[in-house]
């Protein structure tokens, strides 16, 4: 068993696990994803394996609205990817 030790918890001690990274997309006509920079480089994306959407929050000042796409680059490596339907920025969620 654990000892108590009493003490507060801090919002500090917190941290956010799989934070999306801003991304740069070039995109066809549709807004389909075709290329992407990640840490300097271009990567071609090969397939597109999933696409979903997320709308929530829609009460709130700031509703999230997101289109995912399940992405393979060249190199053969799956990734997550999102484009922000109210910014138009682009993100990776998950390498």
């Amino acid at each position: 068993m654990v000892k108590n030790s009493r003490k507060t918890q801090c919002s500090s001690s917190f941290r956010v696990l799989n934070q999306p990274l801003l991304i740069e997309v070039k995109e066809n006509a549709e807004h389909c994803p075709i290329e992407l920079v990640h840490k300097h480089k271009r990567l071609k994306i090969i397939s597109i394996d999933d696409i979903w959407e997320i709308m929530d929050e829609w009460w709130k000042r700031s509703p999230i609205e997101r289109c995912y796409y399940r992405v393979v680059i060249k190199e053969g490596i799956t990734l997550t990817i999102f484009r922000d339907m109210v910014s138009s920025n682009w993100y990776i969620q998950k390498v």
